[in-house]
Formats: C-alpha cells, sequence, structure tokens
C-alpha cells in the first residue's frame, strides 16, 4: 500500500526558502529552481508580509542571474 504525504502550501514555500537560503539551487526532486519560481516565492511572501525572506530570495534570483550572464559571456568571447 502506497502511502501519500499531503503538505501544505505553506510548508512547501518555506521549505523552498530554507533550502534556497541555504544555498541550495535545487528542489528536493534534483530539479533546479526556475526564475518564475523565485519570482513566485517572492510574490507569496510579500502577499504573507515576510518581507526579508522576500529580499533573500531576490538577492539569490540576482546572483543567480548575474551568474548565467557572466558565463555567457565567458563563452562568447573564449577564442578557440
Amino acid at each position: 500500500m502506497n502511502k501519500f504525504i499531503v503538505k501544505s502550501y505553506d510548508y512547501i514555500m518555506n521549505c523552498d526558502f530554507n533550502r534556497i537560503k541555504s544555498g541550495k539551487r535545487i528542489n528536493l526532486n534534483n530539479k533546479h529552481y526556475t526564475i518564475e519560481y523565485y519570482d513566485k516565492l517572492i510574490e507569496y511572501f510579500n502577499k504573507k508580509e515576510e518581507y526579508e525572506k522576500s529580499s533573500i530570495i531576490l538577492i539569490e534570483k540576482n546572483k543567480r542571474l548575474n551568474f548565467k550572464s557572466n558565463l555567457e559571456n565567458i563563452l562568447k568571447n573564449q577564442k578557440y
């Protein structure tokens, strides 16, 4: 018999926040958090008026965006 564990939306969002805060960029299913998901987390915590969590997620999102653009620049300027 399979057992299903039902988790609340709030629980999932807080677990993902804790993973992002600790520097992990993948969820429990080993999939990368998308930029859209970062935006969803920011919106969720803003609606709950937990602005500190929103700002932490925004900082991590910006780090990820900067890394991606920096990597593209490196690859573009690479000489073979």
